[in-house]
């Protein structure tokens, strides 16, 4: 269903429920007439070609603001409520958004009464929304999504996620800067589902009390955030035994973490989904067997591709065939249209192939002959050590493979003896010393592959989107913390 339809059949024709991050429910009434109001208000001040920039709390106003943009048909630009002046500078000069909507804006909008005019149909090809994310250089990467993009992407949702019913009760957790939030957005506007705004900011236990005492069915987000709800300390004290369904993406799902799963959540719908930003919101879906189809050696499937999206591996400008590892490169109704304001990067990562448009992800991936792909690593992660060449992130799947290893991350320091100094942060779930480690390590990894540095941590540094910040670990490496 399109986008616009979809809006006015949930806002306007049928029940709904939404709960802020206090627990009161939004009244259905005031919801559609401040929704009106800013609708009117972002129609008249703001036109198709323009964006409106949103910096609101993760909260009701938020989903009201980018539906009432979706409706109108003027992009908007998500940001948090506590993005210093700098950083909202920052996608301002790379989006152009005319209209800042904040709290004090948002108040005096619905305090006026603001009239609808008659809204115009919308093209596919029409930008829905440009979301900012670190780019390498420091210079936020401003991706472009069409409105195709995520009509595609919501109505897969509704086919795939068919057992999903306007009795569930879902979890917002993610922020609206992370497009993952829209799985939530999609289901609440598809299945009419109960929509519980987060209070979680990092603290896993008040994830896991939000899941008891709202009695949560449904929840959506990163690999990190389950890595912690199944560790042993919290899963012992919480009750999740009300989730029917759970959707991990955003990172690499382990062996680690699947068999977390198979010991905690095997009565339960597991989903491992992956994606990029660049092809809105996720590209690939797999829901967990709990048996041997779900693996390739020590790696978990992602699935198929879903909806129209097209995945192909290939090296040297060749398409490559079943269990040939490649770079991943995504095509289909979910690309992005570019980077804003950067044409140069754009024409670097959307390429011709065999007269199709593709996103090259960097991911280094292989399809087996049941069509499904596994993500083996990343171009960026394969590195040159003493001539060899070697991937960190297949070594930190070998080295999470051992029983008493929580977690790992691998990075590597150029150094002119060897090419590459590397080094391994390990989260442990029991006490190990190091020189036992790598005696263990030594059963399972080339010598070559064997890190040369290992340090133990408690947890690791995660970035705005609740994944773990490699960056900022390399960071405290190399100041020495």
């Amino acid at each position: 269903m399109e986008i616009q339809k979809l809006i006015h059949k949930r806002i306007f024709e049928g029940p709904f429920t939404l709960y802020d991050t206090k627990g009161e429910q939004y009244d259905i009434e005031l919801f559609r007439s401040e929704y009106k109001k800013l609708r009117a208000y972002i129609s008249q001040q703001v036109t198709p070609r323009g964006a409106v920039g949103i910096k609101l709390s993760k909260n009701p106003r938020f989903l009201m603001t980018i539906l009432a943009c979706m409706d109108a048909g003027v992009p908007y630009v998500p940001m948090r409520e506590n993005y210093p002046q700098n950083r909202i500078d920052q996608i301002q000069a790379e989006t152009n958004f005319s209209l800042l909507l904040d709290e004090e804006k948002f108040l005096e909008i619905i305090q006026n009464n603001y009239q609808d005019q008659l809204l115009i149909k919308h093209s596919p090809e029409d930008t829905l929304y440009t979301i900012c994310t670190s780019g390498s250089t420091g210079k936020p990467k401003a991706v472009i999504a069409p409105r195709r993009a995520i009509t595609d992407f919501w109505n897969w949702c509704d086919k795939y996620f068919a057992e999903i019913n306007s009795e569930d009760r879902i979890l917002q957790v993610a922020d609206f800067t992370f497009d993952i939030s829209l799985i939530d957005v999609g289901l609440f506007l598809h299945k009419g589902s109960c929509l519980h705004f987060s209070n979680f900011t990092g603290n896993i236990f008040t994830l896991a009390l939000e899941i008891e005492q709202k009695e949560i069915t449904f929840l959506n987000t990163v690999v990190n955030n389950f890595n912690m709800l199944l560790e042993d300390s919290v899963y012992s004290r919480a009750n999740l035994s009300s989730l029917k369904t759970v959707v991990m993406g955003g990172a690499r799902f382990t062996t680690g973490l699947y068999n977390k799963c198979v010991e905690h959540f095997s009565q339960v719908n597991v989903h491992n989904l992956y994606g990029v930003t660049e092809v809105p919101v996720y590209s690939h879906a797999k829901k967990m067997s709990f048996k041997s189809s779900d693996l390739d050696n020590h790696n978990i499937s992602v699935g198929t591709p879903l909806g129209s999206t097209t995945a192909i591996v290939v090296s040297d400008g060749t398409k490559l065939g079943f269990n040939q590892k490649g770079e991943l490169l995504l095509g289909g109704g979910q690309l992005m249209k570019g980077y804003a304001n950067d044409p140069q990067k754009t024409a670097e990562v959307l390429v011709n192939f065999e007269n199709n448009l593709y996103y090259k992800t960097g991911d280094i991936a292989y399809q087996t002959e049941n069509g499904e792909f596994y993500i083996v690593g990343r171009l960026d992660d394969t590195i040159k050590y003493r001539g060899y060449r070697i991937n960190l992130l297949d070594i930190d799947s070998y080295i999470q493979n051992l029983p008493y290893v929580e977690n790992a991350v691998s990075f590597a320091i150029p150094n002119e003896l060897t090419q590459n100094t590397t080094i391994c942060y390990i989260q442990l779930k029991q006490e190990k010393e190091i020189k036992s480690i790598k005696k263990d390590m030594a059963n399972i990894l080339l010598d070559y592959q064997i890190p040369e540095k290992i340090f133990l941590v408690d947890s690791f540094p995660l970035n705005d989107n609740g994944k773990i910040c490699k960056k900022t670990l390399k960071s405290y490496h190399l100041e020495g913390k």
